[in-house]
């Protein structure tokens, strides 16, 4: 019997977010659950209001991930939070 493992997964052809059991290669062992609702739920609440966070990928590379209230102030603080960002890469 292969090994398996519990894995979080997003389908690009549904466009939604499943949890389940993997084997160690990739492939879901049964059918894995839809939790689309309560992930995004969850990086809403991960991602405060207004903050911009940087993650470094398995890759070395790094994302930035904001979330940003749609009001003028807000969209103006995420403007110049990406500006600092963009300073930061500036040699």
């Amino acid at each position: 019997m292969a090994k398996t493992k519990t894995a979080l997964g997003h389908s690009v052809g549904t466009d939604r977010v499943y949890v389940g059991k993997q084997t160690l290669d990739g492939v879901w062992k049964g059918k894995p659950q839809d939790v689309t609702a309560e992930f995004i739920s969850t990086a809403l609440s991960y991602f405060s209001p207004n903050t911009a966070r940087g993650f470094k990928r398995l890759d070395g590379t790094k994302n930035l991930i904001i979330n940003v209230k749609v009001d003028k102030e807000s969209i103006q603080n995420a403007i110049a939070q990406l500006e600092q960002e963009l300073k930061a890469l500036e040699p």
